[in-house]
């Protein structure tokens, strides 16, 4: 578990911070207010300023402004007066305002006096504040909120050409993911980022308080270094006070607007105007508590941040809460109910104050909720209508296609198939055959083998629930049915079976069953080696399916995206897959689509891998894992938790691996998708931990296992890395062959760099070299350039051999510390064997000859023979001298 930091950084303000600092060395300026929204960080500011003022050692003071203090004047200056002064009731103005002046004053220059709430200051306080700013020798800097009236002497100094205003906005959401990561010491999962963002506004008080309550309450925690939500997200009662005032002030018909925006989100600038009139919308918009918009021909509005609807519901009754239900719904039904989620709405809210709702008007919500992808409502709305008795027998069954498809959605993947059983028990009892029956049962079968296959991982059950629906199904939809079938196969790990049933090209399917066609072809296609085909396949799907909607039992239609963003990858384009996953990505975490989420943020894994950049790699495997992990996706968990252990061997993390590894090993269940490149995980943690020999034999094996079910994209991967970690002749004829099969520049230059590498050729590794670059595969970029140098030395050309190494140095800054043979080989005048190079690196970390002829399959005597001739070519007596030669630098 990562601890995170007790006080969070100031981030977003370095240029306020700046102005501020620069106010303060400017003589011509006497004051700095500091204007903007409650909890927008004000304070913060004002008090960084002060401790960096302190260590300058300007002498500082602080006054803390309240409407209790206001009611005495002074009274909030009280601790800066003169106890003798203070204790007199028949002070003198005069008096009090010299020897205030005089306390206050430093021969260390102007003293900085910090005043929060100087909006709340009686106007004696102002006065003796201005008659300090005349005699020079105090700084003032002052915070006070937006949308409050200023007092008098307030605006007075404001308005001087010796006082500079800085206005603070709410941060933005980039500043809030980074404030999020630093905070709590590690990556935050992109859907918890982006509800914290809507639920805070970018207001850090309101982001502070929310986490901190979201900890303390185990709303949010750390799962495989990545926090997650398990819980529901609360705000405290300091956050509530920040509003508090502002909503007392907005009057009855104010606080009336308030209450419907709090339950309905959005409604008409027309439709407010009619109930409360523009001039209070006016004071609400000022007060800073409602926004309108423009968004075509409407003007919505809502309320300016999610806390003001928590502080309106907070003083509710029961009682008046159902009224204001009740009045919502007489005014979108006295609308017409035009807007396409209207029926949602009353729903919603029938339901919300209590109102039998129409089963029929549940089900349009619900479907309405589904197509949005908000899943916990759809639950809401279908579980009433789901039980026996609740409707119709369709209506029943059509509320358990949606409850299951939302629970496996969620995560939810053992309950969701009984609700599916329910679901075939219902359909048995009732053997009536309408289109919607059929429709409803066919959806049914769909949704439960895609949770029995990706949920449940069991891949015959979920085959033979498609094959009993076949049976009895139309001609279109037992195609559909053995489409499916298909995706199963390669799901599980065929994917050239999978290409073969499901023919060569679409012709003759109506446009339904081409997209689910394609849900196949297109990652069969990237795994095959088609890459060129696949992205077009898979673009053409993506349009086909955005226009026949997000339909129940269908797949995101990101998927086809991510299929492109995979071809991209696996073809070697890095920079344009890395945009497009990044891209798929963000739409998945805006909709909220939890398995989407694991499958965008792998592919952003597995693009970084490719680039050569580990530390981010980490980053996105560690969220898909802890995403996965979260609900009970075990199947898409394998591949990020490969993923987890490729990223840190890579890193020469070797615990970190070796766990991921553990862990992958201890799940249960058949999920063959990218199977074979379990071994790359395992071969760089064996890498990590000093067991070259066991990578590379793990390796082997996994691309065996790769060539034959048609992982012809992942054999390539793990044939180069054998070559990379020191045996290209064991990998170089199978990749040439592999780079006739498959398409695209990637593999060629694997092959390219396995070829150079067997032949020690340092012209043909410099020129793979430059295409690697070219690529976006830094890391292969830097390895080949550092294998050229060491070939360049072997041929008596030092000066190529220097200025090569330079090169590989540069590119391997680009890599974010990986730590692999290639960039290790030790820089020596006199150049080592890859078997002597491995043998002197591990002797001179320590290891015995005994521990490294285990490693390495040798006997001792073999190392012991290796070391003599090492020492011989470094000209060092042992091992100690072997260490110093290797590692220079250390």
């Amino acid at each position: 578990m990562v601890a995170a930091a007790t006080r969070w950084p100031l981030i977003g303000r370095s240029a306020q911070l700046g102005e501020l600092r620069e106010a303060l060395g400017d003589p011509g300026i006497d004051g700095v207010l500091l204007v903007g929204p409650a909890g927008v960080g004000k304070t913060r500011l004002a008090d960084e300023a002060r401790q960096r003022a302190e260590l300058d050692g300007r002498p500082t003071s602080r006054i803390v402004a309240s409407r209790t203090a206001a009611r005495t004047p002074l009274g909030a200056m009280a601790h800066l007066i003169p106890r003798d002064l203070a204790a007199d009731s028949t002070w003198d103005p005069v008096a009090v305002f010299s020897r205030a002046s005089t306390a206050l004053s430093s021969p260390d220059g102007r003293r900085l006096l910090i005043v929060d709430d100087a909006h709340l200051l009686d106007e004696t306080s102002l006065v003796l504040i201005a008659q300090l700013l005349s005699t020079g020798g105090v700084f003032l800097i002052a915070t006070a909120r937006s949308g409050e009236a200023m007092p008098d002497g307030l605006a007075t100094l404001q308005r001087t050409d010796r006082c500079q205003t800085i206005a603070l906005e709410a941060l933005h959401r980039a500043d809030v993911e980074m404030l999020l990561q630093l905070a709590l010491g590690g990556p935050v999962d992109a859907v918890l980022r982006s509800t914290l963002w809507d639920l805070s506004g970018g207001v850090p008080l309101v982001l502070t308080e929310v986490v901190r309550r979201a900890k303390e309450s185990s709303a949010i925690v750390n799962v495989d270094g990545v926090w997650v939500q398990r819980g529901s997200l609360a705000v405290t009662a300091r956050v509530l006070d920040l509003f508090a005032d502002s909503i007392a002030a907005a009057g009855d018909l104010g606080r009336h607007v308030l209450e419907l925006l709090a339950i309905a989100d959005t409604l008409g600038l027309a439709e407010l105007e009619s109930i409360a009139g523009l001039d209070v919308l006016d004071r609400l918009e000022r007060a800073d508590l409602i926004v309108v918009e423009t968004s075509e021909r409407r003007r919505p509005v809502r309320l300016t941040h999610p806390v003001v609807g928590e502080v309106v519901r907070a003083g509710q009754s029961v009682s008046s809460a159902k009224s204001l239900l009740l009045e919502l719904i007489d005014l979108v039904v006295a609308r017409g109910s035009r807007r396409q989620d209207d029926a949602l709405r009353i729903v919603s809210w029938q339901l919300a104050a209590g109102i039998d709702a129409n089963a029929e008007l549940v089900l349009t919500a619900a479907t309405l909720a589904r197509q949005a992808h908000d899943f916990p409502t759809v639950i809401a709305l279908t579980r009433p209508v789901s039980r026996d008795g609740a409707g119709t027998t369709d209506q029943q069954l059509h509320a358990l296609v949606l409850l299951g498809e939302a629970l496996g959605e969620l995560g939810a993947v053992a309950e969701a198939d009984e609700v599916f059983l329910l679901g075939e028990r219902v359909a048995s009892t009732n053997h009536s055959r309408s289109p919607r029956r059929e429709e409803l049962e066919i959806h049914l079968a769909v949704l439960r083998s895609n949770n029995l296959f990706h949920g449940l991982l069991r891949p015959a059950d979920a085959i033979a629930v498609r094959r009993r629906a076949a049976a009895e199904a139309s001609e279109e939809d037992r195609v559909m049915l053995e489409l499916g079938e298909a995706w199963i196969t390669m799901v599980n790990g065929n994917p050239a079976t999978a290409l073969t049933m499901i023919g060569p090209d679409a012709n003759g399917l109506s446009p339904r069953n081409r997209v689910v066609r394609s849900l196949t072809e297109g990652t069969a296609l990237v795994l095959t080696g088609r890459t060129e085909l696949a992205f077009t396949s898979a673009g053409e799907a993506y349009f086909d399916h955005v226009s026949l909607g997000d339909l129940v039992a269908w797949s995101h239609p990101g998927v086809h995206i991510i299929n492109q963003a995979m071809a991209l990858s696996e073809s070697g384009q890095l920079a344009q897959a890395e945009a497009l996953a990044t891209t798929i990505q963000q739409l998945v975490v805006d909709d909220k689509v939890a398995v989407s989420r694991v499958w965008a943020a792998s592919t952003l894994g597995r693009v970084a891998v490719h680039q050569g950049r580990p530390a981010t790699a980490r980053r996105w495997f560690r969220e898909a894992s802890a995403i996965a992990g979260a609900g009970d996706f075990g199947g898409p968990r394998r591949i990020a938790l490969a993923g987890v252990a490729i990223s840190a061997g890579l890193l020469g993390d070797a615990p970190q691996a070796a766990a991921a590894c553990e862990e992958l090993h201890a799940l249960v269940g058949e999920f063959g998708f990218l199977g074979p490149e379990r071994r790359l995980g395992e071969a760089w943690s064996a890498m990590a931990a000093g067991h070259p020999e066991s990578a590379r034999e793990l390796l082997m094996v996994g691309a065996d296992e790769a060539a034959s079910s048609g992982h012809f994209t992942s054999e390539a991967w793990m044939l180069h890395d054998v070559a990379r970690l020191g045996a290209p002749s064991e990998a170089v004829e199978r990749l040439d062959e592999l780079a006739r099969r498959c398409d695209g520049p990637f593999i060629a230059a694997r092959a390219a760099h396995a070829a150079a590498l067997t032949r020690r050729d340092g012209a043909a590794l410099a020129t793979v070299g430059e295409e690697f670059e070219r690529l976006g595969a830094w890391l292969c970029a830097a390895e080949a350039a550092m294998s050229a140098a060491d070939a360049y030395r072997a041929a008596g050309e030092s000066r190529l051999a220097a200025a090569t190494r330079e090169l590989g140095h540069r590119r391997a800054a680009q890599c974010e510390g990986a730590v692999t043979p290639a960039l290790t080989s030790v820089d020596l005048v006199v150049p080592l064997t890859s078997r002597e190079r491995e043998i002197a690196l591990l002797a001179g970390d320590g290891l015995t000859s005994k521990d490294i002829a285990g490693r390495l399959y040798l006997s001792p005597r073999t190392v012991d023979n290796h070391l003599q001739r090492i020492y011989a070519k470094l000209g060092v007596t042992g091992r100690s001298e072997l260490h110093a030669a290797i590692h220079p630098g250390s």
